[in-house]
């Protein structure tokens, strides 16, 4: 779920910084906070 994560916020050019905790949780709250944004 994790390496999913990372793919589709890559596709988005939004960072997810390797060595964090809740790096993958921050990076996809950005990414439903844009999809939110657009819809």
């Amino acid at each position: 779920m994790a390496d999913y994560s990372r793919l589709a916020c890559n596709l988005l050019d939004i960072p997810v910084h390797p060595n964090q905790n809740n790096s993958v949780v921050e990076s996809l709250h950005v990414m439903f906070t844009l999809y939110s944004a657009f819809k």
